[in-house]
């Protein structure tokens, strides 16, 4: 694009004021950390308030690298595990 150091900082510190940059997250490479394998769990909770009481459980869970909260009753786990084993026994433990 051709934009000097100080432009670029500029346009960035104006679109986080302006909201259009909410927010910074870090990505580990989860294949460093031993964890090869990722998986996402979509769950339909009865209401949303079973639904918020379910995603605050599995905030606490050992595995879970995000939790997605989509629209309405709905949303995601990620899990992240060493071997498949690993993977299915952390997501039986998460439908209970």
């Amino acid at each position: 694009m051709g934009l000097d150091e100080k432009t670029v900082r500029l346009r960035i510190r104006k679109m986080e004021r302006e909201g259009f940059i909410q927010y910074y997250q870090a990505i580990p490479n989860l294949r460093l950390l031993g964890q090869s394998l990722a998986y996402l769990c979509n769950f339909q909770a009865t209401n949303v308030t079973t639904k918020k009481r379910a995603i605050d459980s599995f905030c606490e869970a050992d595995g879970i690298i995000d939790i997605a909260d989509y629209l309405g009753e709905s949303f995601g786990v990620t899990v992240s595990a060493a071997s498949e084993e690993d993977a299915q026994q952390t997501m039986a433990k998460l439908a209970k």
